[in-house]
């Protein structure tokens, strides 16, 4: 062996191990890899170089399954004297710091040489694989990870087995997963990430989510609400009467309410000279607001009634926390198009009427600036809160990093020990304004959900890329993302997530 080459290996970093045994096998660039604190997590690669220095070839030998890590070597086999790169790529779902300890064997050590992974995790980037390892193999294609994963659908109240008119899984990319019933349930082969589920049955809410299917996990069960449809009014007997109420107001007569006296006009006495009373003056005005008898109608439960149209159930706050929800609405020009902007006036309007005086509400407008124009308020009546949403109007541009500074400090400020703390932004994704990129804006949505501030999101419109961006926005927040492509979506969708994200 070249002694003079070896120290000069020494000399720029290429070390060996402790013993002497271990020294001429194998040398070892470094056998540590730190990788400092990380805002945003995605399965970086550590890398480590290894030379045979032996007279024998090296080989490596088969690493057990382990679905923390992923190993890979360049190449399997090292002559005497040949070099190869090992790489290690480490899986979890937990974040902060982590010391970890990976061992490799080879042919020439019966025991194995160990490389140490350490490091501190802010958070995970939406691309970042959880616990999804392969060893020895390079990348891991989709179909390699894919399993099968089973989804039962069951009532919220009764955990009853449901069978919905309609189920559809959706990947991140869009692409519609097939779905194979399997007993009172659906099963699918799909690999591990995230994916929008979409569920329908005839007197159930809506359920639309973005869910994580880990690798660990073969089974899931998705939760459907009752709707609470309006009691329907028995119309009168007789004398019938119009379905839309006249001014003034209709009076309902049944049975067992008795009819409104009859009011006989007063007798008029002749005067003390003989006169009687002269036909020709101006009748007597009946009084401006004349009594109305209305027959009892049964309550609602949970349900109000204005103008005549039953309105969302109000969330009952024996199930559901005390919400501080900062909307955040996209009324730049781009939503003027395809009618989103309607779409999210009456996902809106929903969400008002069904808030209580428990919860909190602030409204921040999405345009060329980000401007308050709710001010943070507890909702006692919905309608200033209508009266603003009815009036909102495209306008400018859509600067995004704005807003979303303005939605978490307002958040924060106004945050609900044990309540639901939650920014939701309504929006179709196209920003064209502002100074904060993808990951600077998935780095913000990290620090304020440590913070207890989650992010839920509304996708207006059919453009893939804002559609999945949107959508990773909410993963990463802790919330859920609600694809509004139609009224009836819009109508249900909204209130929908602020019931399950409130939920006790």
């Amino acid at each position: 062996m070249n002694w003079r080459k070896l120290h000069l290996m020494l000399a720029t970093g290429l070390l060996l191990a402790g013993d002497s045994l271990y020294a001429q096998q194998f040398q070892l660039n470094r056998n540590n890899w730190d990788f400092g604190s990380i805002a945003y997590w995605k399965n970086d690669t550590a890398r480590f170089t290894i030379r045979n220095a032996g007279n024998k070839d090296l080989v490596f030998l088969p690493v057990h399954y382990n679905e923390n890590h992923r190993v890979t070597t360049v190449a399997k086999r090292l002559a005497p004297g040949e070099s190869t790169e090992i790489f290690i790529n480490y899986y979890t779902r937990e974040r902060g710091p982590f010391q970890v300890s990976i061992p490799i064997y080879i042919n020439l050590r019966d025991e194995p040489i160990q490389f140490q992974l350490k490091g501190n995790i802010k958070g995970f980037h939406p691309e970042a694989m959880l616990r999804c390892p392969v060893v020895n193999a390079g990348p891991a294609s989709a179909e390699a990870l894919s399993k099968v994963f089973t989804i039962e659908v069951r009532d919220q109240q009764t955990e009853e087995l449901l069978i919905p008119e309609k189920i559809e899984v959706k990947s991140r990319s869009g692409k519609p997963m097939k779905l194979e019933r399997s007993g009172a349930g659906f099963e699918m082969l799909a690999a591990p990430g995230a994916y929008l589920i979409d569920s329908r049955k005839k007197g159930y809410l809506d359920y639309f989510a973005n869910v994580m299917l880990e690798p660990y996990r073969t089974y899931m069960v998705v939760y459907m609400d009752k709707r609470n449809d309006p009691i329907a009014v028995v119309p009168p007997v007789e004398p019938p009467a119009p379905v839309v109420v006249p001014e003034p107001p209709v009076v309902r007569r049944n049975p067992p309410v008795q009819p409104p006296p009859v009011q006989e006009e007063p007798e008029v006495e002749p005067d003390p000279e003989g006169e009687i009373w002269d036909p020709n003056a101006p009748p007597v005005q009946p009084p401006a607001n004349p009594p109305v008898v209305v027959s009892p109608v049964p309550p609602v439960k949970d349900s109000i009634r204005i103008s005549g149209k039953p309105e969302a159930p109000k969330l009952d706050p024996y199930l559901h926390n005390a919400n501080n929800i900062v909307m955040v609405l996209d009324i730049s020009y781009s939503m003027k198009r395809e009618e989103k902007l309607e779409l999210l006036r009456t996902a809106m309007q929903q969400m008002a009427r069904a808030l209580r005086p428990i919860d909190k509400v602030t409204l921040i407008t999405l345009a060329g600036e980000a401007r308050i124009i709710f001010n943070p308020s507890w909702i006692q009546s919905p309608d200033s809160l209508l009266q603003l949403i009815n009036a909102l109007q495209p306008a400018g541009g859509t600067n995004g990093a704005a807003a979303m500074r303005l939605a978490y400090t307002t958040a924060l400020n106004e945050k609900l020990e044990g309540g639901n703390n939650q920014v939701i932004v309504a929006t179709d994704g196209v920003f064209t304004a502002g100074t904060m990129g993808n990951e600077e804006l998935l780095k913000l949505v990290n620090t304020y959900r440590d913070k207890g501030i989650r992010l839920s999101t509304l996708g207006f419109g059919e453009a893939k890329q804002p559609i999945a961006f949107l959508s990773a926005l909410a993963a990463a927040g802790g919330g859920d993302f609600l694809h509004v492509r139609d009224r009836s979506i819009a109508e249900s969708g909204l209130v929908e997530q602020i019931r399950r994200q409130s939920q006790k």
